[in-house]
């Protein structure tokens, strides 16, 4: 069975034929190969496959999936294979955000039973349904938080950043409300609380 036929999807159908490409780059140079042509359009397949991904779970298999590609692209040493995975994946676990973002975050316990009893779902359900641990629907989240300009440039940089590092730009900071207080006070404060909380 080819990589082909075990992906039947769009997505897969695209994974499969950038693997299949990539493998092509061992064989050696100066014979004619028209498939290499193909390798950006089949990219934008990717993407544009993964912008229609209507569920979380689907979002989630294609993360992985792109990750097993990275993977073999590392033992192929195929640096461009490997490049496209990682934007792959960063674009799975983005749409994977996106799609837990749409999803309105229950105010508290009764809120949350009271979607359920309606049918609806809350965040943690949708991710605990699609396989997700609770890490990894934050970071989902964080990474559909970054900029879709800054997101498109990294992913599309020369270097594409890891979903960790993506998800960091994407944290929100912390505010803290000083009411009148001045900030370096403040900092004292909570240093004191964390020594003497060190030897309680």
């Amino acid at each position: 069975m080819t990589l082909l036929e075990k992906h039947p999807s769009d997505l897969g159908r695209a994974l499969a034929v950038l693997a299949t490409e990539q493998a092509h780059e061992s064989i050696p140079t100066g014979l004619p190969n028209s498939d290499r042509a193909k390798l950006p359009s089949n990219y934008q397949n990717a993407k544009a496959a993964l912008e229609r991904c209507l569920t979380v779970d689907e979002c989630k298999e294609w993360a992985d999936k792109a990750l097993a590609l990275a993977s073999y692209a590392k033992q192929a040493r195929s640096d461009e294979l490997a490049k496209m995975a990682i934007r792959i994946r960063a674009r799975a676990i983005r749409r994977c955000g996106q799609l837990l973002k749409s999803i309105e975050v229950a105010k508290n316990q009764h809120h949350a039973r009271a979607r359920a009893a309606n049918g609806h779902g809350t965040r943690g359900d949708a991710a605990r349904r699609a396989g997700l641990s609770a890490r990894q629907a934050k970071q989902a989240v964080r990474v559909a938080r970054v900029p879709a300009r800054d997101f498109e440039a990294q992913v599309e940089g020369s270097r594409p950043p890891s979903v960790d590092r993506l998800a960091r730009q994407g944290t929100a900071p912390k505010v803290v409300a000083l009411k009148g207080r001045n900030l370096g006070d403040y900092k004292a404060a909570r240093k004191l609380i964390r020594v003497v909380g060190a030897f309680a």
